[in-house]
């Protein structure tokens, strides 16, 4: 199916699957002929603008601590996944750009009962974290810890799986093993101080004791080593500081030491006091190098990061000559043969096939007995366990909420509902908070709740079939709305504003469950389909006619951003002074814009030019940024003519020697208004 057809169904229509087969298959002709995609059609995202750039974040959801390898010519990376299952995820990409997930690493972790959510127990934030991929001699290794457990290594002859899993009787602390070229195996991990130990060859031990390499001295944990032998030099990369992080690489030409070592970015990008970290080094078959790392954009998680590599002095400096980590950044240099790569981390589905696609995971072990793609065809079934909520209940499927906003909806069939079920949709972690409806004796009653708490209910009688919708905006919050029909949706609760915390070291998810608060009989939640409609879905392509934050920019020359709330992802821009200059590079215009404003805080004041393709190309307009300071934004505008299309407009500021004014977002405006 089209990309963008099943959004065009969801919006535009309320397709039953009773209805009959003729009627569908008109409407799919229809919106085949009469419909184009636009850039909010979409219900999956990539990071490739499709003009050979690619925008970061890389993944703008939450992937935690990748690790990559190269095989060939293909790569491959892992992930964190802590109590969510299947875990630790491989993905694979042609240009390590696209991305899709093709298999986990595991199913099940037996050795703790609590990972099955068993009477009111949970092991939110522990799980396997900070994996290492390898490949060598036909096989594919990754390694991981898991806390409270112990080191697992896992292999297997396909990437992506089945592996087989054993487990070492000891924990090494976010573990990188090398394969040496001399056939010797190591292992490096720990934090604060950085060990080296060897294994075996047939890796069923340690054989040698730890040997101290380097102890940091950087006030934070010192961790998320990722080792490497390059050119007859060992190199250990590792982070410190935490959210705002860093990024450091030693080297030496002994494994054991003694290493030299070097900061290598400290950069955040264009995401304020949230600097790149945690990651390593992958050289290309065309002999580039790229460093990938993780961002921490709070409630969206840690997403991977995907940075130019300039070798100086032997070490990989991240980013453009200045030192700057790139927000868009030229593609690898990498031929594609064949079938390109479609993203599959996130997306709609209709739960026609009969095993789960890989976008989706459970919180904590499911109980296989009480679910079922099967038990009614074209559904997804769950039926309720015992829980006193949310946090507790077993056979919570989940996806991730994906950064830059998104809408998700799903229909429910509750003729199978018991006294007792509460059954719906939530955002996934702690805290959290959902819209579900309740069954009771003979009525039922619509719930919003967070935090196990109910913030708004609505009693209703009894009915058949809901819609449930929740809309997760760009500024991190959550809204929840129901409908009976699936046309008009009508608000629950309050706005929940979603966080990310080392409660589970999770972004935050979308999930569907079924669980049931009393002592009786149980029943099931039928799920006909899920929608997932995504704000900003490719790269870094934005619509011209909506709220365009300053900070969402391709290119920069002297970008100052802040943050207005620690923690939460609105940013302004500051200290902007005459010459700077931002670059948007893929502005969509469905219509012909005659007018420009922005949001702006004059402070010595000036002029913002608009320009065409470059910071020096064809002048569309001006806007006067004047008045007196104040705390307030007051909005500008400027009269302009840009043609319907997509468009690379560049903002330049010009005025004294001070700083000219406070930026937050603009917008154009259609020639109809």
């Amino acid at each position: 199916m089209h990309k963008c057809l099943s959004l065009i169904l969801i919006n535009t229509f309320s397709i039953d699957k009773r209805k009959e087969e003729f009627g569908v298959i008109f409407l799919l002709v229809f919106a085949m002929f009469f419909f184009k995609p636009t850039i909010n059609a979409q219900s999956t995202i990539t990071s490739d603008n499709g003009d050979n750039t690619f925008t970061n974040p890389l993944i703008n959801l939450d992937f935690p601590d990748p690790d990559i390898i190269r095989v060939g010519d293909d790569y491959y990376m892992a992930s964190s996944t802590f109590t969510t299952f299947p875990g630790v995820p491989i993905a694979h990409s042609k240009d390590l750009v696209n991305w899709e997930i093709i298999g986990y690493t595991y199913d099940s972790l037996p050795s703790i009962r609590s990972y099955h959510i068993e009477e009111g127990k949970a092991m939110y934030r522990w799980g396997s974290w900070a994996p290492c991929i390898r490949y060598n001699k036909g096989k594919f290794y990754v390694f991981f810890n898991v806390e409270f457990d112990g080191f697992y290594i896992a292999s297997s002859t396909k990437p992506e799986g089945p592996y087989t899993i054993k487990k070492l009787g000891q924990t090494l602390y976010d573990p990188s093993v090398l394969f040496d070229e001399d056939g010797r195996i190591y292992a490096c991990y720990g934090s604060n101080t950085i060990m080296i130990a060897e294994f075996d060859t047939n890796l069923n031990k340690l054989i040698t004791e730890p040997t101290p390499v380097f102890v940091g001295n950087c006030g934070t944990n010192f961790e998320g080593s990722h080792i490497y032998k390059r050119d007859g030099w060992y190199y250990i990369c590792n982070t410190a500081r935490g959210y705002n992080g860093m990024q450091l690489c030693m080297r030496s030409k002994n494994i054991y030491g003694p290493y030299e070592s070097r900061v290598i970015s400290t950069d955040d990008m264009n995401y304020a006091d949230a600097g790149l970290h945690q990651g390593g080094f992958i050289d290309t078959k065309e002999g580039e190098t790229f460093f990938f790392m993780f961002q921490d954009r709070d409630y969206v998680g840690r997403v991977p990061v995907l940075q130019p590599v300039i070798w100086k002095d032997g070490f990989p400096y991240i980013g453009s000559k200045q030192g700057r980590a790139l927000t868009t950044v030229k593609k690898p240099n990498i031929p594609i043969v064949g079938k390109s790569i479609e993203n599959n981390f996130v997306g709609s589905d209709e739960f026609n096939d009969e095993k789960l696609a890989l976008k989706w995971h459970w919180n904590h072990l499911p109980d296989n007995s009480k679910w079922s793609l099967t038990k009614k065809k074209g559904y997804l079934a769950i039926t309720a366990s015992h829980s006193p909520n949310f946090m507790y209940a077993q056979n919570s499927l989940m996806q991730r909420i994906v950064g830059g906003g998104s809408v998700a909806t799903t229909r429910m069939d509750l003729s199978d509902l018991q006294v007792n079920d509460v059954a719906g949709l939530a955002v996934a972690n702690l805290p959290y908070a959902g819209i579900s409806i309740q069954q009771n004796v003979g009525s039922q009653t619509l719930l919003m709740f967070e935090n196990g708490e109910t913030v708004e209910k609505a009693p209703i009688q009894n009915v058949k079939e809901i819609y449930l919708q929740i809309e997760a905006t760009p500024e991190g919050t959550a809204k929840f709305s129901y409908s009976f029909e699936g046309k008009k949706y009508i608000p629950l609760g309050k706005e929940f504003i979603m966080e990310f915390t080392v409660k589970t070291f999770l972004g935050n998810r979308l999930a569907m469950f079924c669980y049931n608060t009393g002592v009786a009989k149980t029943g099931t939640a039928y799920f006909d389909w899920f929608h997932l409609n995504i704000n900003q879905p490719i790269g870094s392509h934005v619509n011209a006619f909506k709220p365009i934050s300053v900070c969402n920019y391709d290119s920069e020359n002297g970008a100052f951003e802040y943050r207005y709330i620690l923690k939460r992802p609105m940013q302004f821009m500051d200290q902007v002074r005459n010459n700077n200059w931002l670059g948007f590079n893929n502005i969509h215009f469905d219509e012909a814009a005659t007018s420009f404003q922005i949001k702006a805080i004059p402070l010595e004041g000036g002029i913002i030019e608009l320009h065409e393709d470059s910071v020096d190309g064809k002048l569309l307009g001006t806007c006067k940024i004047d008045g007196m300071a104040g705390a307030d934004y007051t909005t500008y505008q400027c009269q302009l003519s840009i043609k319907k299309g997509k468009h690379a407009i560049y903002l330049v500021f010009k005025g004294g020697y001070g700083s000219l004014f406070k930026l937050d977002s603009f917008s154009f405006s259609p020639q109809r208004l």
